[in-house]
């Protein structure tokens, strides 16, 4: 199970010291039930962060981010000597005070504002072994609720994430208010939640969506990433776009994962993310979702936050583009391990036919888009690239590369195609009005002999624009042994062999029985 599926969704928790299970407003608000048991609070320090009282909401409803033009509309950039309490709200406890002791997730951690400072021009959270009688932990968890909250466009925190077993931080959002009812019916979203990097967790984060009714009839979506770089020890930028119809996820302005089907029991599509939202940061420790900590854990640990952002889109009213306004990325592969077919980066294979005569009505040019030549689809149904009279085998290479630009397609897919006419596709994600770039394994065009490939083919809707058209080989990792397998010593006598040079090995031996598997098996000269 991955540790996605695993999400346990966050105010699931049935709890010893309730009589009726309680569940978590989308506001973080929920009304204490009159049957709940709350231990008398904790003995703590005076606190330094302070709440301040009657604070200035300010709600920013953007633009959808519909191209590559956006606006700053508001950021907090934490070069201040300390963090504003007109921008934060500062937590305090263990969700008691909400109806949710454990945080609704059997959390170990107590709350405390100090455990968030601001240092070097950086938020810092920090999570401790700290006895607060009768927790363990402590840590903190910080808020704009009731401060400012936001609906639509683009949000992004630069981020160096803590890990070890049981830490689970968190870059999300919950509704400013709840018209839709109580958690998960008025919605949230997880812009980056992360749990035990670095050991069980590996390098991954997830990107979730909580949603349909209230608790427990509440649902949950999303995909997890995993990050190139370590998550731990290195900065990222975690980032959201979010519009009517769609919510997208990017690490590092990388897109990997999209999602526009959602409801809630409450009211029609787009609920419940048709609303205003407030931004959380966090680093719990324990609970449902990561477990405790153990002896590998190291404390303290911490979260850094070099910024958070949010940005506008371009108002519709003063035209938008029907055409990216930058080039492509550029690319970053090596042009010893390309094979290119349409890229001013590297040397293109000769002889390719990029709008082949197959009866197809898309029409196509060749655009300058920012000084960059680009592949334009105008109406797209489907459209060919064409080099039959150069076939290519890449069958030592391990990916396809591409980027797109659209502004209206709601359905794009590539496929390869053999010169025995064998094609497979491989779906696109769809993301508009910006750079959408894409590896895929080529062990996803199963079925097409791909030291033959003679034909690219797209298929789709509307208007695509396309560059950086290459196969790469990662050279990185090796893929195969370059020297034998150590020579066996032992006495041909003494041997009963099932599979070696150096001896006999016993007869009848199938090393590919059918049993169903998608093993591919070959014996190799290495």
């Amino acid at each position: 199970m991955t540790s996605f599926m695993r999400a346990a969704l966050r105010c699931l928790t049935p709890l010893a010291a309730i009589i009726f299970v309680t569940a978590c407003t989308s506001d973080d608000r929920p009304e204490v039930l009159s049957r709940v048991e709350i231990a008398p609070a904790p003995q703590i320090a005076p606190q330094s962060n302070q709440n301040i009282e009657n604070p200035t909401l300010v709600v920013a409803n953007n633009f959808a981010k519909s191209s590559d033009t956006q606006t700053l509309v508001w950021s907090d950039e934490f070069d201040g000597a300390e963090l504003d309490p007109t921008v934060w709200f500062f937590e305090t406890g263990d969700g008691s005070q909400y109806g949710i002791p454990g945080w609704g997730n059997n959390e170990l951690e107590y709350y405390l504002p100090d455990n968030a400072q601001l240092v070097d021009g950086k938020l810092v959270i920090t999570a401790r072994e700290q006895l607060v009688a009768p927790y363990q932990y402590t840590s903190a968890r910080i808020n704009t609720r009731d401060r400012f909250a936001f609906k639509y466009g683009r949000i992004e925190a630069r981020m160096r994430l803590p890990g070890g077993q049981g830490i689970w931080p968190a870059f999300w959002m919950l509704a400013q208010d709840s018209p839709y009812g109580t958690w998960a019916a008025s919605g949230e979203i997880d812009i980056m939640e992360a749990v035990n990097l670095g050991g069980t967790g590996g390098n991954f984060v997830l990107g979730t969506l909580h949603y349909g009714g209230e608790f427990p009839a509440n649902v949950f979506s999303g995909r997890e990433y995993l990050v190139p770089q370590d998550a731990t020890a290195e900065f990222h930028t975690y980032a959201v776009e979010w519009d009517e119809a769609q919510i997208r996820w990017y690490v590092d302005d990388v897109m990997y994962a999209a999602q526009s089907s959602w409801y809630s029991t409450a009211a029609p599509y787009p609920a419940p993310f048709d609303q205003p939202f407030y931004i959380l940061f966090n680093v719990a420790v324990g609970g449902n979702l990561p477990g405790s900590p153990d002896e590998t854990t190291v404390f303290p640990v911490t979260m850094e936050v070099d910024y958070v952002r949010v940005y506008s889109g371009e108002d519709p009213a003063a035209g938008g583009g029907n055409e990216p306004a930058t080039a492509a990325p550029a690319p970053t592969a090596d042009p010893g391990n390309v094979i290119s077919l349409f890229s001013e980066a590297y040397t293109d294979i000769a002889g390719v036919d990029y709008n082949p005569d197959w009866g197809q009505a898309t029409v196509v040019t060749q655009v300058d888009i920012a000084g960059n030549n680009t592949l334009k689809y105008e109406g797209l149904d489907y459209q060919g690239t064409d080099f039959s009279g150069s076939p290519q085998d890449v069958s030592g290479m391990t990916s396809l590369h591409l980027d797109f630009w659209t502004a209206d397609s709601t359905a794009l897919s590539v496929s390869l195609i053999d010169s025995n006419a064998a094609e497979t596709a491989y779906a696109l994600t769809v993301a508009p009005n910006t750079w959408v770039s894409v590896d895929i394994a080529l062990t996803e065009f199963a079925g097409v002999d791909l030291t033959d490939v003679v034909q690219m083919k797209f298929d789709g809707n509307g208007t695509i624009f396309l560059d950086n058209l290459y196969f790469e080989v990662d050279a990185s990792p090796a893929t195969e042994p370059v020297v034998a397998a150590p020579t066996p010593t032992a006495d041909g006598a003494n041997v009963i062999s099932l599979f070696s040079d150096a001896y006999t090995d016993i007869t009848g031996i199938d090393y590919n029985p059918n049993w169903g598997q998608a093993t591919v098996v070959t014996q190799v000269d290495i």
